[in-house]
């Protein structure tokens, strides 16, 4: 019987731990949308709604979206189009987050690089990968616009404007990049 107790328990705590590791709406505010097929079918987004790897999320012009993990947030802001290609949990129960913007604005802030592994922000022109930081983001058409408010930015490029090996590190620096 105490065999039995003791894998209920198991089981309960690894349901509560995995379901402390998904990617949790902290704040939803006005139109804001989901699609999880390629057909582009807009599904309200709600508080009950789960984010998941390769959804599509669209904030309209009252949108606002705030995503938040231990030791990540991203605010969405209004008009924004973002796709999460990834989010996945390591062996060692850390994140692994990859973010395209393909227009619009967001806040990235990472504060735990104990739990967040990895996380890249992905735009027409531009890879960021984070190195304990809090920086803001904005794309329109071909333009990413990177403005760093606390830690460095590492910026993955291919073009010889930006060297694969620039990082912005100061606070309050920003790089216009077409």
């Amino acid at each position: 019987m105490a065999k039995y107790i003791f894998i209920i328990l198991i089981i309960f705590v690894n349901f509560i731990y995995s379901e402390q590791m998904d990617l949790r709406i902290e704040y939803l505010k006005g139109q804001v949308y989901f699609s999880t097929d390629n057909k582009l079918k807009l599904n309200r987004l709600t508080n009950e709604t789960k984010i998941t790897e390769k959804m599509i999320i669209k904030t309209f012009e009252d949108g606002f979206l705030k995503l938040s993990q231990t030791g990540f947030e991203l605010d969405v802001s209004p008009s924004t189009n973002l796709k999460i290609e990834n989010y996945n949990i390591t062996k060692n129960k850390n994140l692994n987050i990859a973010v395209e913007l393909v227009k619009g604005l967001v806040r990235n802030k990472v504060n735990n690089l104990s739990i967040v592994e990895d996380y890249r922000l992905k735009s027409k022109n531009l890879i960021l990968g984070i190195r304990g930081t809090e920086w803001i983001t904005a794309v329109n058409n071909d333009t990413t616009i990177v403005y760093v408010i606390e830690g460095s930015v590492k910026i993955f490029k291919e073009d010889t404007s930006v060297k694969s090996t620039d990082t912005i590190p100061e606070k309050n620096i920003y790089i216009k990049v077409k």
